[in-house]
């Protein structure tokens, strides 16, 4: 299901110029209509280098009927 952002909160706390990044990302809450999420993002030695939060609702649209995500 396609979801539409309510809002979205993103904190960068580490600069990084190279290397990989490693995200981890976690549903906090569901309803009916919402989900609140959590995610932090890590550099190669898992130092933790940004970390957002958000609110998404439902949309009524199939992720694959959307425009540039259908296989």
């Amino acid at each position: 299901m396609f979801v539409l952002t309510t809002s979205f909160t993103t904190y960068l706390t580490r600069l990084i110029s190279e290397g990989t990044m490693r995200s981890v990302g976690k549903l906090v809450n569901q309803n009916k209509s919402q989900l609140i999420v959590e995610a932090a993002v890590y550099d190669a030695e898992n130092r933790e280098i940004g970390r957002g939060s958000g609110v998404f609702v439902h949309s009524k649209q199939q992720l694959v009927d959307v425009n540039g995500y259908g296989l």
